[in-house]
């Protein structure tokens, strides 16, 4: 298959460079980058954080390999990066704005690396599944290939049948597959993104900071249930963090009784910053970017790599204590 002109971009971001450069410092815009897992940090610039090569490439119906969805994300951040600054000092939008933004905070819950190999893990645990439950015994195989008109000795289909044994067959989500799956969601996620209450949360002390995955969602203590599941169609609060001062809270609502569910911007207190960062911290995939001179964060990384099977961790939210506490802007 041809590839891309060499004009066109080869490195494609899954968490935009604007957006990054908003964690940064300096000309040279540099972030603190923690790997998950391992001791430290590195400098770098957003250049080169969150990014791949080809990540978003498309292969077309003549077989020709296409850099258009990144050409595209890239049109649709220029439009949202004006918008980020009026957001982050408290001004909640309304209309076409709040649309876009929206749209975006939809579009970095499904187009990051994590987004991509969840999908996947969840397709191979779904194999491994139907294979341990036998749906590829050997009288299965030689059913649904005689199905389709193709005769099969019981000995092939007992070779095929070994060959699909739990663990032993992976499959990879192609980038084709992950770009449909981004369109399928964002027209799902961005009706009820723009119709929750829109809370501007301002910090005057702690800094707050993001991640290779920066939206995460959390349902309070009192609506978990270890028999559901929690996304962000479900999940009554969806996080992104805006600048190191400042993160975007998308309330569901007529959750809480004791909430008033109206857009608002307020200031709140460390305690509620380090719930915000933990959440962060517990939803990275890699990495963990903070502002080149913010406070130590290695005591709230996570140990290990990113379990799979998780969403946040442990969930936490803002508490009831602390919404009474927050003041008004």
């Amino acid at each position: 298959m041809s590839k891309p002109g060499a004009t066109e971009p080869k490195v494609h971001h899954y968490v935009p460079q604007f957006y990054l450069r908003r964690f940064t410092a300096g000309k040279k815009k540099q972030l603190r980058s923690y790997r998950r897992g391992k001791k430290g940090f590195i400098v770098q610039n957003v250049r080169n954080a969150a990014a791949e090569t080809g990540f978003y490439e498309v292969a077309e119906q003549d077989g020709t390999v296409t850099n258009r969805v990144e050409l595209a994300l890239g049109q649709f951040e220029s439009e949202i990066a004006p918008l980020m600054g009026p957001l982050s000092r408290g001004e909640i939008p309304a209309g076409a704005e709040r649309l876009r933004l929206a749209t975006f905070v939809a579009l970095q819950c499904v187009r990051t690396r994590l987004a991509r190999d969840r999908y996947t893990a969840m397709i191979n645990a779904t194999l491994d599944f139907m294979m341990e439950e036998g749906f590829y015994d050997v009288e299965r195989v030689m059913s649904q290939s005689n199905a389709t008109g193709e005769q099969i000795t019981r000995e092939e289909a007992q070779s095929i049948s070994d060959g699909l044994k739990p663990g032993r067959l992976f499959v990879e989500q192609h980038p084709n597959d992950h770009i449909r799956m981004i369109g399928d969601f964002v027209s799902k996620l961005t009706p009820d993104f723009v119709d929750r209450a829109w809370w501007v949360l301002k910090s005057p002390r702690r800094d707050f900071i993001t991640s290779d995955s920066p939206v995460v969602i959390a349902n309070p203590p009192e609506l978990q249930n270890p028999l559901e599941g929690i996304g962000p169609l479900t999940a009554a609060e969806v996080y992104i963090t805006l600048d190191p001062k400042s993160t975007l809270l998308l309330l569901k609502r007529n959750v809480f009784e004791e909430v008033t569910f109206e857009d608002r911007a307020f200031t709140v207190h460390d305690e509620n910053v380090i719930y915000v960062n933990d959440l962060v911290a517990k939803n990275s995939y890699k990495w963990i970017f903070q502002h080149p001179k913010g406070k130590d964060i290695t005591w709230l990384l996570p140990d290990g790599q990113h379990e799979m099977g998780q969403v946040n961790g442990k969930p936490f939210a803002l508490s009831f204590n602390a919404r009474r506490r927050a003041r008004d802007i």
